[in-house]
């Protein structure tokens, strides 16, 4: 074969040809969310585009190079544009989750909707450090929800840094006039207290079943 350069306006090699069609077809793979594949056909483009058999060919290896850096562009363009409208929305997701209080707020969630959890349990309950909104604050709906689950368990570690708020909130729900039992078991805020209670818990919420089912009640959702 000649080694001699092809002008730009003459017929590439057969070579040239398909490694052009395989660098189309390989920066055709970003339409269906590839990555990998734009990204091979780029290189391909760079080091095909002065062949010497590249012939006409070689315009399109760098029209194809331009497309990538263009569609590249406005696409993070885009994703600017669209992160910047969305912002409002994630900016309130974020603080949503901050002032929710994490698993404090799910045991909010137990004890405010008593017309669907009628039974609630909660292993060391993170309250000194899980600030709920106040209308998720567990202290507060200990104290003003008209109606709060029938029975509420709490558990927490002999050794548990989140003991103290526990024992408050049981001595607040007591207060209030509700249904709470208290259970202090050896171990901290760790897996192994929280593993070695689950058994408790599980029959705490599984004897309300039972006894609605006696009564004759439809027993409904327990959450622990």
């Amino acid at each position: 074969m000649s080694s001699e350069t092809i002008a730009p306006n003459h017929e590439p090699s057969g070579t040239e040809y398909s490694t052009a069609w395989v660098a189309y077809a390989l920066q055709a793979t970003g339409v269906f969310g590839f990555v990998l594949g734009p990204l091979i056909g780029l290189v391909v483009s760079y080091v095909r585009r002065d062949a010497a058999q590249a012939g006409f060919v070689a315009s399109h290896h760098r029209w194809l190079i331009r497309t990538f850096w263009w569609t590249l562009a406005w696409y993070l363009l885009c994703l600017a544009v669209i992160l910047a409208g969305a912002w409002p929305i994630i900016s309130e997701v974020i603080q949503e989750a901050i002032r929710s209080g994490g698993r404090a707020q799910e045991f909010s969630f137990g004890i405010a909707w008593e017309s669907i959890f009628a039974t609630v349990g909660a292993l060391s309950p993170a309250l000194s450090v899980n600030h709920a909104r106040l209308e998720f604050d567990p202290f507060q709906l200990a104290r003003q929800a008209e109606e709060l689950p029938a029975q509420v368990l709490l558990v927490a570690g002999d050794s548990d840094w989140a003991r103290g708020a526990t024992e408050r909130l049981a001595a607040t729900l007591t207060e209030s006039g509700r249904s709470v039992t208290l259970e202090i078991v050896p171990g901290a805020h760790e897996d192994p207290t929280w593993r070695a209670a689950l058994d408790r818990v599980l029959s705490f919420l599984s004897s309300a079943w039972q006894s609605f089912n006696e009564a004759g009640i439809p027993p409904r959702s327990s959450i622990p």
